[in-house]
C-alpha cells in the first residue's frame, strides 16, 4: 500500500513513512520480531513441555 494512501488516524503519511525508514534504519523492527518469535517459540515449548509432563508425588 502506497504511504499516501494510509488512514488519516495514523497522522501524516509522510511522518509515518520517515518514522518507519528511522525505525527500519535502527533495527527495530528485526529485534521485535526476533522478541516476538522467542516469545512464542517459548511459549510453544512451555505447553509443549506442560502437557507431557508427568508429576510423581510422594504419596503416589
Amino acid at each position: 500500500m502506497p504511504w499516501r494512501d494510509l488512514h488519516a488516524r495514523f497522522g501524516n503519511w509522510k511522518s509515518v513513512c520517515t518514522r518507519w525508514s528511522r525505525w527500519n534504519q535502527s533495527g527495530l523492527w528485526n529485534r521485535l520480531l526476533q522478541s516476538w518469535i522467542s516469545s512464542r517459540c517459548v511459549h510453544k515449548l512451555n505447553r509443549e513441555t506442560s502437557q507431557n509432563k508427568i508429576v510423581m508425588s510422594p504419596t503416589a
